[in-house]
């Protein structure tokens, strides 16, 4: 897959989370067609309110199926009102995000953290995160330019979150200066 198919996320308001975007309306009453950007699109039933934009809109319905997430604010009566909101991003306030299994992290702990090799070398700091079919990559900034790394256990061999590091092995190819 070239870079150019890679899907890239605007960076939240701080202490935001991005959970979803409006794709379309659905149906004549209002309703929106929703990408969750979660792992677990079951989270939207407990949505009362969310951040569309830089308003803050109440929820008023949700039904999750298998593709998407269909949902209805208070306010929105029409298809005409609820195309507006298309494209835009649904946020959430960080202290409302659900706990996550072990050895799982949310993109926006990871982001700003320091990479380093496991035999210390500094790599840079993880600027970004690719969202991808098979697996998330990093994007890292180190001064020789551009690391993409793949978020998959053979490499990533560390998580620092207190410390705020990324211990990752350097397998063949990864640095572009190398090959």
């Amino acid at each position: 897959m070239s870079l150019a198919r890679l899907r890239r996320r605007p960076h939240p308001p701080d202490n935001y989370v991005i959970v979803g975007r409006i794709l379309s309306p659905h149906g004549v009453r209002g309703e929106v067609k929703v990408e969750p950007i979660t792992d677990n699109p079951e989270r939207f039933k407990q949505l009362r309110q969310v951040y569309v934009g830089d308003a803050l809109h109440k929820v008023v319905s949700v039904r999750v199926l298998p593709k998407f997430v269909l949902v209805r604010f208070e306010g929105m009566e029409s298809p005409e009102q609820a195309k507006a909101l298309s494209g835009m991003y649904l946020y959430i306030p960080k202290e409302q995000v659900m706990p996550l299994p072990e050895d799982t992290f949310y993109h926006f702990d990871l982001q700003g953290m320091e990479v380093v090799s496991t035999s210390g070398e500094p790599l840079g700091t993880l600027r970004e995160i690719l969202i991808r079919e098979a697996n998330d990559v990093f994007v890292v900034d180190h001064p020789r330019g551009e690391i993409l790394i793949p978020a998959i256990k053979d490499v990533v061999k560390d998580v620092d979150l207190e410390n705020r590091r990324l211990v990752v092995e350097l397998i063949p190819g990864l640095l572009p200066w190398e090959s």
